[in-house]
């Protein structure tokens, strides 16, 4: 059955009329009605009456309300559609008016110049749960009635819809940044009007459905009170009675155990599983192994021993079938053949756990608990009970973690999860294993912490623990944070709310550790509305709980976000407040942690607020502090600090022997990250101490030692690719690991090693001006020009915009930014270039998307007409590039050819991506020019697997295509390729960066890519580009030929073929036939291919070569 009669109110807009549709009255009749009001003396009043007619947008409002009498088909509110219950079901299709649905339509699309139309049409989306076009209807009514309450609300709407959409998708990020838009819509149309009540109405439905129960009950209760009457309050009480009360805990470990033993009474295996394994708070006495043997071991009657012996048994069996873990059944195996004098000594042994449970939940003395921990376990021992000495050994590991005797805690936890892994005990090793990670992460070593948090995390998986599981996952967020890949951190996040969700009835420690570490990780990925939500959430939660700990946690939470959103007296009332309660906590490490962090946040706030000596002194005690503590985790940060409060004290001052410091903790944190794109990330969010290293000497005159801190930061994964190599882990991870760090060359070395026939443009992009260094063997020469960052990255973007666009004024708008850019960026070191010897550029930051060779001189000429130009991402990379070339010199004039064009891949998976007959044509017509055997594989020969195995004996690899981005993750785009029968999945048809990486590339001398943005695909501020090109250089093909922007199918096969022609034919050089192929697309006489839109978009990436 089509979509259209299954849903009522799918489909898109009505394209037709009818008899029954509503009658369109043009403007010239409308006039003609006034004036025959006017006439019949309807004088002022007839007027007004006339303009009081309902607007269409009102009428179509009126047919939504018909449509939707039965039922709304979404659960949000629309501002002005009356009250219809919600949907009962997830994707309940609604029964509706359709024709009342089809006549709302028609009144929407009567004005499309009405920002009100489009909202119309975006609730007709809506209605039809086509979700994107409603969201793009809405932004664009949004944009053009930017202060239109009602409008913001239907956003609010539409974002809250998307998301829900995305919750079982594995799209936390995307889910997260839609439900933040939707409570930032929601309190912006509540400002805009207070009155409103759908955004009200609307927030507490976000509050509610992410399970902030005291926000949402808050909200619900605020809404009541101002619209107490009508069936939306109706609902919004029912809304509220959902919500758990305050005090809802789960079942106490007595209430737990009583619980189970009656579920065993009973048989109930279901019901005996679900307590057993949805109850493991092992500090509250609710692991029912542990309770039943502290049961048994007190039970004084006999009868009541061997039902808690049956009991423990029953759990052993659970245990073992449904998780394979044998740690209940070796326990209760043990307690069959328990003599007295053991009982006593194991009386005395759980006595002593009960201690160390208490002095840490009431006290929170953790010497204490753990002196009563190392007690219970000697007495575990004593009575020949290795299996509960183990929770003796966790309950050390985890103490001297928290007291920061870190080598203690990972030395026992290294034996511990041996023997865990020797006797199958899986629910004792997850947990060992995350607290061992723990004490991993806070001592740096994070390489390891990795290993062990994937390890916890794939256990806790194959165990089915919620708690390990959104424990493990939330330090996978705070991981991924740390070194800067916020999206990554979003979906761990998202994964660890989701595991939490499955915890039932948890307990108010539970679920203040559900958010307890989110708010700064929503905060720096730009999600503040959420942030702020789950900071007040965590802040009612951990005062209900009690617990001083968490209630300076959530205080420090709640600082920080303050100071992202720059509401420094907020933030100081709660970093203060974070601090004073901090003080009363035995537990070391958080002590520690809170109050250097607080220390180091009010310094930053002090500082940003030009109080540079109060911003000193905060800055000096965090630092006290974490030295104190043997806690380096904000080391850097607090050491960054200090140094800007120095330099705005005095900014002429030399401040290298404090640069130096750290840069040497960054070099440190760099190699203790294993991983490519982590170690992309971590720089790209530390880049600015190198920019203050490179302004620093160049203000101190240092000219070559600025060089040199500029070339250290730049490009140093794909030096490791070159140098030392990668190894690749399995296509789904999709991820590189080093096993080691290079160190670049310095200047001189650079250029004692640099062909003759080459000269570096290089730039730094800082704050306040661009350095544009020139090398040449010869020298080195620097020259300043006075721009800001912001002024400078504006006028290149828009550039890119412009020249990226085939429409006429963009390129003449091109033109003219072409021609500032210039000004800017290649005028200022003109004098000092030689136009006899190639240029290699090697841009920095947002300069990598450029394409330099369309900037416009005073002639008026591009400056490709004036210097053969190549890029390379680091001076260093190009070197090794050159070397590789020089090696492959050798391989004499033929070169065979691997030509792949137009795969045929699914056309239904790929909607997007179109049929290029000319780019298999294109590369057909290559093999004329290359020998002796040319491999073509074109159409459905162009499988991943033949593509794959054919590059390692080409020369010269051509893909004319589609290359597939994957935003944010290059790792995981790649070529697109002819689907194989029988694909598993549409990614089987993709040969992505991550495979392409580990492949041998021996003899290849080019690659040309001859599809879209392969070039630069993204950059980092350290690392530079990141893309296609970047791939095939590590792999090992010195020079790439790729694309900067999004090409045209027609003009890149005349251009590229063009190219290849020149450079087989002609004898040119790489470099020197791509010019010499855009010069005469650029000069032929009214050609259709003359502006630099069809030849400016491709580029040579790498080193010098003579082919």
């Amino acid at each position: 059955m089509p979509e259209n009669d299954q849903n009522p109110f799918a489909g898109g807009p009505a394209n037709d009329s009818s008899k029954n549709a509503p009658a369109r009255g043009p403007l010239k009749k409308a006039a003609l009605a006034l004036l025959v009001l006017l006439a019949a003396g309807g004088g002022v009043f007839g007027v007004r009456q006339l303009l009081r007619r309902p607007s269409d947008f009102d009428r179509g409002l009126e047919q939504l309300n018909r449509a939707f009498a039965g039922r709304r088909p979404f659960e949000a509110r629309i501002a002005g559609l009356a009250y219809a219950p919600p949907p009962t079901t997830r994707g309940e299709t609604p029964a509706g008016d359709r024709e009342s649905f089809r006549r709302a339509q028609l009144y929407f699309l009567e004005n499309p110049d009405d920002p009100h139309s489009e909202q119309g049409m975006g609730i007709v989306y809506l209605a039809g749960r086509q979700t994107d076009e409603a969201l793009a209807a809405l932004r664009r009514a949004a944009a053009r009635a930017p202060a239109d309450a009602r409008l913001q609300n239907d956003l609010g709407a539409a974002f809250f819809e998307k998301a829900k959409t995305l919750e079982n998708e594995a799209a936390g990020a995307d889910y997260l940044e839609n439900i933040d838009a939707a409570l930032g819509a929601f309190d912006h149309a509540a400002m805009l009007d207070p009155k409103l009540p759908e955004p009200l109405f609307n927030r507490a439905l976000v509050l509610k459905r992410k399970g902030l129960d005291n926000r949402a009950r808050e909200a619900w209760g605020d809404y009541l009170d101002r619209f107490p009457a009508d069936d939306w309050a109706n609902e919004a009480r029912a809304q509220l009675a959902a919500i758990p009360p305050p005090d809802a805990e789960n079942l106490d470990a007595d209430a737990l155990e009583a619980a189970f033993l009656d579920a065993v009474r009973q048989r109930d295996e279901p019901r005996a599983w679900s307590l057993l394994s949805e109850n493991r708070e092992l500090i509250k006495s609710r692991y029912l192994p542990q309770k039943l043997a502290m049961s048994l071991v007190a039970a004084d009657d006999a009868d009541t021993r061997a039902e808690l012996q049956r009991a423990l048994e029953y759990a052993g069996e659970l245990e073992r079938k449904n998780t394979g873990d044998r740690f209940a059944s070796d326990l209760a195996g043990y307690y069959r053949e328990l003599s007295p004098a053991a009982r006593r000594l194991l009386k005395d042994a759980q006595e002593a756990v009960k201690n160390s449970y208490r002095l840490y939940l009431e006290g929170d003395d953790i010497k204490g608990a753990y002196g009563e921990a190392a007690r219970a376990r000697e007495l575990f021992l004593k009575a020949g009970d290795v299996y509960e000495a183990g929770f003796g050994d966790f309950l050390i590991v985890y103490c001297r973690l928290k007291l920061s005797d870190y080598d203690e805690s990972l030395k026992v936890s290294a034996a511990l999860a041996g023997e865990c892994r020797r006797r199958g005990y899986k629910w004792l090793l997850a947990n060992t294993l995350f607290w061992r990670g723990a004490a991993q992460r806070t001592t740096g070593d994070r390489r390891a912490a990795a290993v062990t948090y994937g390890d916890c995390l794939a256990l806790a998986r194959e165990i089915r623990d919620a708690q390990v599981t959104q424990k493990i996952l939330i330090a996978l967020a705070k991981q991924s944070n740390f070194v800067g890949r916020r999206r990554e951190a979003l979906g761990f996040l998202e994964e660890a709310f989701a595991a939490a969700r499955t915890v039932a009835r948890p307990s108010l420690r539970e679920k203040w550790r559900s958010f307890g570490e989110s708010t700064e990780i929503l905060a720096a990925a730009g999600l503040f509305n959420f942030a702020k939500e789950i900071a007040l959430e965590n802040l009612t939660l951990a005062r209900q709980a009690g617990d001083i700990s968490f209630t300076a946690s959530s205080e420090l939470d709640a600082g920080a976000f303050s100071v992202r959103t720059e509401d420094f007296d907020a933030a100081r009332r709660w970093l203060d407040d974070a601090r004073q309660h901090a003080a009363a906590i035995s537990d070391n490490s958080d002590r520690t942690e809170i109050v250097s962090k607080s220390l180091l946040l009010r310094g930053t706030i002090e500082r940003k607020s030009g109080n540079l000596d109060a911003a000193a002194d905060f800055y000096e005690q965090a630092r006290a502090v974490v030295e104190r503590d043997a806690y380096p985790f904000f080391l850097y940060e607090i050491e960054k600090g200090r140094l800007l409060t120095e330099i705005a004290r005095d900014p002429a001052a030399d401040r290298k022997p404090r640069i130096d410091e750290i840069v040497a903790l960054a070099e440190r944190y760099r190699q203790q990250i294993a991983t490519e794109q982590e170690r992309n990330s971590f720089f790209n969010e530390r880049q600015d101490i190198f920019d203050l290293a490179v302004a620093n000497e160049f203000g101190q005159s240092r000219f070559a030692a600025a060089y040199d801190y500029l070339e250290s930061s730049n490009a140093r994964s794909l030096l490791n690719w070159l140098k030392k190599g990668a190894v690749k882990k399995d296509k789904e991870a999709i991820e590189v690991t080093f096993s080691a760090d290079s160190r670049p060359l310095d200047s001189n070395a650079i250029r004692d090693a640099m062909p003759a026939e080459v000269q570096i443009l290089q730039y730094a992009a800082l704050d306040d001006g661009v350095l544009i260094w020139r090398l040449t063997r010869d020298d080195l020469r620097v020259v300043r020009v006075p721009v800001r960052f912001d002024e400078l990255r504006g006028k290149v973007e828009e550039f890119i915009r412009s020249v990226s666009d085939p429409d006429a004024e963009k390129q003449d708008a091109a033109a003219r930014l072409g021609r500032e850019l210039y000004d800017l960026l290649i005028a200022p070191a003109k004098e000092l270039l030689d136009p006899s010897k190639e240029l290699c550029i090697v841009p920095q930051k947002f300069l990598f998307h450029l394409p330099f060779a369309a900037l416009v001189g005073p002639a008026g000429r591009p400056l490709v007409a004036d210097f053969p130009l190549f890029y390379a991402p680091s001076a260093n990379a190009f070197l090794l590039a050159t070397a590789n070339a020089r090696r492959k010199q050798s391989n004499g004039g033929a070169e065979t050819l691997l030509a792949v064009g137009n795969p045929r891949f699914d056309r239904s998976a790929f909607k997007d991506f179109e049929d290029l007959p000319s780019a298999a044509a294109e590369a057909r017509s290559l093999a004329a020019w290359y020998g002796p055997a040319p491999r073509l594989l074109i159409g459905p020969e162009a499988t991943r697997e033949r593509v794959r195995a054919a590059l390692a004996d080409a020369d010269v690899i051509h893909f004319a295509g589609h290359y597939i981005v994957r935003p944010g993750e290059p790792l995981a785009s790649g070529l697109l390729l002819t689907t194989p029968p029988g694909a598993a999945t549409p990614d089987d048809s993709i040969l992505t960066n991550a495979e392409l990486i580990g492949a041998e590339l021996p003899r290849a001398r080019l690659v040309v890519l001859s599809a879209c943005r392969t070039g630069v695909e993204q950059y980092y501020n350290g690392e530079g580009l990141v893309g296609l090109s970047r791939t095939f250089l590590a792999a090992g093909a010195p020079l790439v030929v790729a694309s900067q922007w999004a090409v045209e199918s027609e003009p890149t096969a005349v251009l590229i073929k063009r190219f290849h022609y020149l450079r087989r034919q002609e004898n040119f050089s790489t470099t020197s036939a791509l010019r010499q192929a855009q010069l005469e697309l650029l000069e032929t006489p009214g050609g259709t291919y003359n502006r630099p839109y069809y030849w400016a978009g491709f580029a040579v990436y790498g080193g010098y070569a003579g082919f």
